[in-house]
C-alpha cells in the first residue's frame, strides 16, 4: 500500500536551522584518538576478520565510506526508539532533542553493511569517530544477531539499549514528537533526521509503524507551531 508522508519537505524547511554548539555534553569523557584506535582494533579482533554493521537510522541515508550494503536485515528482539537525550548535536540545553536508538522488544528492519576488505580497521575507526563521542557511549556499541535472507549474521550496531540518568529518556510518542519538532543544534534539526530516515526506509521497502506514526505527529506539531507563531 502506497502511503503519503505527512512530514513533507516543506514542513521540514519551515523549522530548518543550525544552532551554534554551546559545548560538549557536561560530565562526559571525550574519547581520544588512541582510544578510538584501540576500540577499533578490539572490534576487528572480535569480528574475526569479517565486520558487519546493522544500520537502522542515519547509516542508511548517510552511508559511511568504506562499507558496502548487503540488503535488508531484521533484528529480532530490538526496535527503534527515540530515547537518546540530546543537549548538543541536534539539541541544546534549553531545547533538548532526541536521537534514535535501539531498545528491547519487537523487531527492527534495517540494512546490513559490510566493511570493505583490506580497509576494515581504518573503516571502523572512522565509523566510531562518527557515531560515538564519549567513553560513556562505548557500552552501547554492541554485537547483535540479525537475519539477512536465510542467514543469521553477527553484526555491530550503535546505541543499543542505552540506559542511565541524563543519557536516555523514555517519553510517550506525543512527547517525542513535541521535542523533535522543536529541537536543533550544530548538526541541524531533529525533524530533518526523522524525515531523512523515514524517506530512506521507504526507498528500501522498510515499513516502521512507530516512525510512521511519529512523523505524522511531528508534522502536526509543526503545523500547530506555524498557526500560533510559537516554537
Amino acid at each position: 500500500m502506497l502511503r503519503t508522508l505527512s512530514l513533507t519537505p516543506d514542513l521540514v524547511a519551515l523549522v530548518d536551522r543550525i544552532v551554534p554548539e554551546v559545548g560538549r555534553e557536561p560530565g562526559l569523557k571525550p574519547l581520544a584518538d588512541d582510544e578510538y584506535r584501540r576500540l577499533a582494533t578490539a572490534i576487528m579482533q572480535d569480528a574475526n576478520g569479517i565486520l558487519h554493521i546493522f544500520a537502522y537510522g542515519s547509516l542508511i541515508w548517510k552511508p559511511q565510506t568504506g562499507f558496502t550494503p548487503l540488503g535488508k536485515a531484521r533484528a529480532y528482539g530490538w526496535r527503534r526508539s527515540y530515547c537518546l537525550n540530546l543537549t548538543t548535536f541536534r539539541g541544546t540545553p534549553d531545547q533538548p532533542g532526541l536521537m534514535l536508538a535501539l531498545d528491547h522488544g519487537g523487531c527492527c528492519d534495517g540494512v546490513l553493511v559490510r566493511a570493505n576488505e583490506g580497509t576494515e580497521l581504518d573503516g571502523v575507526e572512522a565509523l566510531l569517530k562518527r557515531e560515538i563521542d564519549y567513553a560513556e557511549d562505548v557500552p552501547y556499541v554492541r554485537w547483535i544477531t540479525v537475519q539477512n535472507g536465510n542467514k543469521k549474521v553477527r553484526a555491530l550496531t550503535f546505541y543499543a539499549a542505552p540506559r542511565g540518568d541524563g543519557f536516555a529518556v523514555h517519553l510517550p510518542v506525543e512527547g517525542q514528537a513535541s521535542r523533535i519538532a522543536r529541537a536543533a543544534g550544530s548538526a541541524g534539526t531533529c525533524v530533518a533526521y526523522l524525515h531523512n530516515t523515514v524517506v530512506k526506509l521507504m526507498e528500501n521497502g522498510i515499513d516502521d509503524g512507530y516512525l510512521w506514526k511519529l512523523q505524522a505527529l511531528v508534522a502536526q506539531e509543526i503545523q500547530a507551531m506555524r498557526s500560533t507563531g510559537t516554537s
